[in-house]
């Protein structure tokens, strides 16, 4: 690892900067201003009412609160979604490699199906990877989580829901945690928060080390971030974010399953996996409030992204010094976007009767390199394989109308247009993927409809049924070659059916029921290997979601939620081979990597002072990792997925509403499970895989100075 950063000496950098840009604020303001937006109604969720925007009340989400985020151990905020239910998180154990979510039956390497977001900032880079390391979980100010295509706001990627996270920019807060724990895990971060009367100041830092719990694993990353926001009067307020992030791990790869667990992929050369993320950005958001009933939003950012990634693959201990056993990829990216939106919420003929509109345009331009490595030579380039340049537009544009029929029931329709052009150039031949040195490439373009319904009746106050249609789409990965030089390459449709309640028939109960069905005419899939983009047919996924929460005693807290879920090729013929042809049909056998059954259970107990702590169940089971053989008939080498179950404990000790020490214990069972598995090579006995987190403990210390 070429790169050490400590804790202490970053972190009494940013709060000595931080207390010098406080001490020009105005001191006199003691308390956040809150924005109270007319639209919100309340959603529950782990026993926290929080407002959502009615835009998402007909549908299913979660808005996860910063009460459910703060005093938790998070290496990625990616962890914050385990609290919403259907949600399942497969973790590659491959330090800074982002990781994949799966929502609604949708999964894939480095969740292409599901949308990220960070205060209107887009996330997904063009392979569908989002990187969930490069902001701190104590920034975080809430959480929405939103299943399927139902949203009119978001487009491409999200298919399988969106995640939008909201960072702290108006309040008065000062919070550290520190954190030491198993394998010299040490991470420090802070954010500091002052308002004024003019402008509003946000600082925030982490500082991460973790030797690894595998040989060759460390990881070092840090993420800075400053937020300034002014409103010079009740109706105007801008917000300049700027951001900047580094990650540098060492990998110990994917070994054979008959290998120790520790064991990693060493050539001998002292390097092998591992791979290098930054970013810097920039992000600007303006609100002007017209009146109490209308806004106009305006947002802008920019961001410069670098991934730099070495991938080697298990050989034989014979394999000879020089033998081609992976690669390296390099890809900076440059991405910019644009919108805004008008909004309307008020009355209309004396009914409720809200409207939203807007308009989005994003940039993006990649370079993509790679060059072959070999065995005991550790990081040392080889010959180049990959050298093409290309450019990504996408512009949206959207509408949605909610209107109060009569008392009880909101109906919702909404419509979203977007349209994906681009352009690419190959500097080298690449036979298997249709490129020719020199060779320039446009996109034919693709396009997508996509209409929104929803409905919402209260019959009773505590009381909401809700039911929708929506129709989300995916386009050709354009870090995938096909969405460039393949004609026959289209959109995929989603369309997706739900129907649900939510109640609360004791103030200390709430549950709620969604059941869905999403249907797609053509699944595309990608592969990261060939960088090509597939079809696999027709595609049927269900699921029944629910969830219960419970809070009989003061501080006490019990949840619980599980999902049961399917998803089957519809109408797929796998061709297995071309000589001789061979053909699989592969109707009703299962997708890949999608669990059946997902459930959390939390019981936790929070008091003012004092003792307190939490237990916290994780259940994942019943996924195939492939349900159709080999050519030849070759059945597949491991079909059944590993179920697991991962048991975390936290006991806390609060002196006062200030300082709290906690003791967290991860996988307290210490079960030996698998993480993420895939074949050594289509007719081997044995797979390669990588361990997921042992039994780990962390004891931290949160100091609470707002």
């Amino acid at each position: 690892m070429r790169n050490r950063f400590s804790i202490i000496g970053a972190g009494s950098v940013m709060a000595i900067v931080a207390t010098l840009c406080l001490t020009l604020s105005d001191p006199a303001s003691l308390w956040a201003r809150e924005s109270e937006d007319p639209s919100l109604g309340e959603i529950s969720v782990v026993g926290k009412k929080v407002p959502t925007p009615v835009e998402l009340q007909s549908t299913t989400a979660t808005v996860v609160p910063r009460e459910k985020i703060v005093n938790r151990v998070y290496v990625t905020p990616v962890d914050i979604l385990r609290s919403s239910p259907g949600v399942a998180i497969t973790q590659y154990g491959e330090g800074g490699v982002p990781t994949m979510v799966k929502m609604r039956g949708f999964s894939g390497a480095h969740t292409y199906g599901v949308a990220f977001f960070l205060d209107e900032e887009g996330l997904n880079e063009p392979g569908g990877a989002a990187d969930n390391s490069m902001f701190n979980p104590i920034e975080i100010d809430r959480v929405e989580i939103i299943k399927g295509p139902s949203s009119v706001l978001y487009g491409n990627y999200a298919s399988g829901g969106v995640v939008h996270y909201h960072t702290i920019s108006r309040e008065n807060a000062t919070r550290f945690n520190v954190r030491y724990g198993s394998f010299n895990t040490q991470d420090g971060s802070g954010i500091i928060a002052r308002t004024g009367d003019l402008i509003d100041q946000a600082y925030s830092f982490q500082v991460y080390h973790t030797d690894g719990y595998r040989d060759n694993s460390d990881w070092d990353k840090y993420n800075l971030a400053a937020r300034w926001t002014v409103h010079p009067s009740d109706s105007f307020v801008a917000t300049l974010g700027v951001r900047t992030y580094y990650s540098d791990w060492d990998s110990a790869g994917y070994i054979p399953n008959y290998l120790p667990p520790k064991t990693a992929v060493d050539d001998g050369s002292g390097e092998g996996n591992g791979g290098q993320r930054k970013y810097q950005g920039v992000n600007f958001q303006a609100n002007y409030f017209i009146n109490d009933d209308q806004t106009i939003n305006f947002h802008a950012y920019f961001a410069k992204r670098e991934n730099i990634r070495y991938s080697k693959s298990w050989v034989l201990p014979t394999t000879a010094i020089g033998t081609v056993s992976g690669s390296e990829s390099n890809n900076p990216l440059d991405k910019w976007g644009l919108g805004g939106s008008y909004k309307f919420d008020g009355l209309l003929g004396g009914r409720k009767f809200s409207f939203l509109t807007g308009m989005d345009f994003v940039k993006e331009s990649e370079h993509r390199q790679t060059w072959q490595l070999s065995w005991g030579n550790g990081r040392r380039r080889g010959n180049k394989t990959r050298d093409l340049t290309y450019d990504v537009n996408t512009f949206s544009v959207y509408g949605e109308a909610n209107y109060q029929v009569f008392e009880p029931l909101m109906i919702r329709a909404g419509l979203r247009y977007d349209k994906l052009t681009g352009d690419l150039e190959s500097k080298l031949t690449e036979t298997s993927a249709g490129l020719v040195r020199g060779g320039k490439y446009t996109s034919k373009g693709f396009t997508a409809k996509s209409p929104k319904f929803g409905l919402l009746y209260t019959p009773i106050e505590k009381l909401q049924l809700y039911a929708n249609f929506s129709r989300g789409f995916q386009a050709p990965l354009a870090s995938g070659v096909s969405f460039f030089n393949d004609p026959s390459q289209g959109i995929s449709k989603r369309d997706q059916y739900e129907v649900g309640f939510r109640a609360q028939p004791l103030d200390w109960i709430e549950t709620g029921v969604g059941y869905y069905r999403l249907y797609t005419d053509k699944d595309l899939v990608y592969d990261p290997v060939s960088d090509l983009t597939k079809n696999v047919g027709e595609t049927l996924r269900t699921g029944l979601e629910t969830y219960a929460d419970f809070t009989p005693w003061k501080n006490w807290l019990f949840h619980a939620d599980y999902t049961y879920q399917t998803a089957t090729y519809k109408k797929y013929f796998v061709r297995l081979s071309t000589t001789p042809l061979e053909v699989f049909d592969a109707k009703g056998r299962r997708l890949e990597e999608v669990p059946r059954h997902i459930a959390n259970i939390e019981i936790s107990y929070d008091p003012p002072e004092g003792l307190g702590g939490r237990l916290n169940f994780n259940y994942n089971a019943d996924f195939k990792v492939r349900d159709y053989p080999y050519a030849g008939g070759v059945q597949v080498w491991n079909p059944n997925g590993q179920d697991y179950g991962r048991l975390d404990l936290q006991l806390n000790y609060k002196f006062s509403e200030k300082y709290q020490v906690v003791l967290d214990f991860i996988n307290v069972l210490d079960k030996k499970y698998i993480g993420y598995q895939a074949a050594a090579a289509e007719t081997a006995a044995f797979y390669t895989y990588s361990p997921l987190q042992p039994l780990t403990v962390y004891l931290g210390l949160n100091v609470k100075l707002d």
